[in-house]
């Protein structure tokens, strides 16, 4: 698959992610993994390698080792919204790195 395809299939799966809910506690963890996924095999397949693709795949790491850990630790509903949050917003920023690059 081309950079460009997946590029576009991170922008769909964080489209995704932004919809769901708490309630949707695994999907939304297989969802944010996905991300990860795309991520890794975009930094893996670029050469020579892409500085935003490097930025994006730490930014996903980071997240993955605090923020998702957190959601799936908590068992407080609130405090899982506000993770969740979080974690919508890393991979919003996963998505402005790529389409600059």
């Amino acid at each position: 698959m081309e950079n460009k395809q997946i590029i576009e299939k991170i922008l769909a799966d964080t489209q995704a992610l932004m919809t769901l809910k708490v309630d949707n506690e695994e999907v939304v963890k297989d969802k944010f993994r996905q991300i990860r996924d795309r991520v890794n095999q975009l930094t893996n397949s670029a050469t020579p390698q892409n500085e935003a693709y490097g930025k994006a795949s730490a930014l996903i790491q980071a997240a993955m080792e605090e923020e998702y850990r957190q959601f799936d630790e908590l068992t407080n509903y609130e405090q899982k919204e506000q993770v969740l949050i979080q974690l919508r917003h890393k991979a919003a920023e996963v998505c402005e790195l790529l389409q600059t690059a």
